[in-house]
């Protein structure tokens, strides 16, 4: 007589979600004081939610500063050693504010590490930001490598960055799980 025995079925996290804490992503957008606030936030939520490595460049202590450097080639610097280190670089472009560093972020991102397109996220805020109407056709010649995420308010945006960082995950598994930590985890300042 054959006797069958039912196991309760446990659920277990899906093997890819486990990458969540080691993936490292990159926030970038306007520094301007009030957008500033709303990338901590955005930042603060992507931390809460499991993203342990997402940073803003601001929070890195490295590169150092150069004797006699401009402040403003020395962001300019900073910000082009982070890029091609993250997993994910998510750019934020907020309504009413100077959104140029941003446009010219994802341009380096896409003229330099080309491969990076797919794993890159681009908030657009609605209403529209101010960006030029060439920033507005690279976005759309490039949509169908970068995800989107169109928002109105904070909730919106972190739960659209939250939503296309898990759709990463998978592709991303083996390339972030056994990886050791290094430059990215070193170098950041307690922020």
């Amino acid at each position: 007589m054959f006797r069958c025995i039912l196991m309760p079925y446990s659920w277990s996290e899906p093997e890819y979600l486990k990458i969540k804490p080691k993936l490292r992503v990159l926030i970038l957008g306007s520094y301007e004081l009030s957008s500033l606030e709303r990338l901590r936030t955005l930042k603060g939520f992507l931390m809460l939610n499991g993203y342990l490595q997402t940073h803003l460049v601001k929070d890195f202590d490295y590169p150092t500063r150069s004797s006699g450097e401009s402040q403003a080639s020395y962001n300019l610097r900073k910000s082009e050693h982070w890029i091609p280190l993250a997993d994910v670089a998510v750019f934020v472009f907020l309504p009413n504010v100077d959104n140029t560093g941003v446009g010219y972020e994802l341009k380096h991102l896409i003229d330099n590490h080309y491969d990076m397109t797919w794993r890159s996220v681009v908030g657009i805020s609605r209403p529209a930001p101010k960006i030029s109407s060439l920033l507005g056709g690279l976005i759309e010649r490039w949509s169908d490598s970068i995800q989107q995420v169109f928002f109105s308010t904070d909730t919106q945006l972190a739960e659209g960055v939250r939503g296309a960082l898990t759709s990463l995950l998978g592709r991303l598994y083996f390339v972030v799980i056994n990886r050791q930590p290094g430059e990215w985890e070193m170098s950041k300042r307690i922020v």
